[in-house]
């Protein structure tokens, strides 16, 4: 059986709505148990739900490195794969957060954990308590684009591409290839390739529009295929084929029109008026004025 290969040519579309996810972790104490094929990590509760999937509330339940990865990345397995197992608060299924692990450099946390591990708890079913002041998820999972799957248990899966691969010491990958070993029966179980493949090009909500640069992120590119569907209503702007008196009379430029032509009436008839009693006044006097004739007897 084939395992899920998370590659950017397996893309059946976008799912930026409907794979959803934010997360707030808290810092928790750690012990660890070589499961034999993997190594089983602790995480305390907490009174808050850290993760929230397509408004589902989820808790942690366990944290598990494989070696090799338990997906393969481009066609080829990664170094190791953390994988952290949630269980939905309302019920429902299982939601996993995958990242690929590469030995090519360093991660404290991470390289702590599995040479602790290697020293105190080398054997199948052995376990340690590990003394480390940083066992906190937010660290290290990327608040990056990532790939998102459904298994045939309805089982919702969060993986991160090979680029976004956690860096670990050559030495924890060595040290991890030592005390476990890869296995048919591995849990949580092999995916079958198949299930269709989608990307989430925001990465996780911080809750803030942030994309983890600081940077605010606005994508206006056309998105392709997606299984995101937004139904979109033209609405046409109505055109009012109101042609009554009382429309007109209440229109604000039929009113501003009346207005202007009965106050150019007034003007008129005040300026024709006073015209008129200037010129009867001004005959009077003249006549007055006219000097009158002399009679002779």
């Amino acid at each position: 059986m084939s395992i899920m290969n998370i590659s950017p040519g397996n893309i059946s579309g976008q799912c930026n709505l409907k794979c959803s996810y934010s997360f707030n972790y808290s810092t928790s104490s750690c012990i660890v148990k070589n499961l034999g094929n993997n190594l089983l990590l602790s995480y305390d509760s907490s009174s808050n739900p850290p993760v929230t999937f397509n408004n589902a509330k989820y808790s942690i339940y366990n944290v598990e490195i494989y070696a090799p990865s338990i997906h393969t990345f481009n066609g080829s397995t990664a170094d190791a794969e953390l994988v952290i197992t949630h269980s939905p608060i309302s019920g429902g299924n299982y939601l996993f957060v995958c990242l690929p692990l590469m030995g090519n450099g360093s991660n404290l946390m991470l390289d702590t954990i599995i040479a602790a591990a290697a020293n105190q708890a080398p054997g199948n079913g052995d376990s340690a308590t590990i003394s480390i002041d940083n066992y906190n998820l937010n660290s290290i999972i990327p608040k990056k684009p990532f790939y998102s799957y459904m298994d045939a248990q309805k089982n919702n899966w969060i993986v991160y591409g090979i680029e976004r691969a956690i860096s670990i010491a050559a030495q924890s990958v060595q040290d991890l290839n030592n005390i476990i070993s890869s296995t048919a029966d591995q849990t949580p179980p092999i995916c079958p390739s198949g299930p269709l493949l989608y990307q989430n090009t925001f990465g996780p909500n911080s809750g803030n529009g942030e994309n983890g640069d600081g940077e605010i992120y606005i994508d206006c590119r056309p998105t392709g295929n997606s299984e995101d569907t937004i139904e979109v209503t033209n609405i046409k702007p109505a055109i009012n084929m109101d042609f009554s008196v009382s429309t007109i009379l209440n229109n604000p430029i039929v009113i501003f029109l009346i207005s202007s032509i009965f106050t150019i009436l007034v003007l008129f008839l005040l300026y024709t008026l006073i015209n008129f009693l200037s010129g009867q006044n001004t005959s009077t006097s003249i006549k007055n004025t006219l000097p009158r004739r002399s009679t002779s007897s």
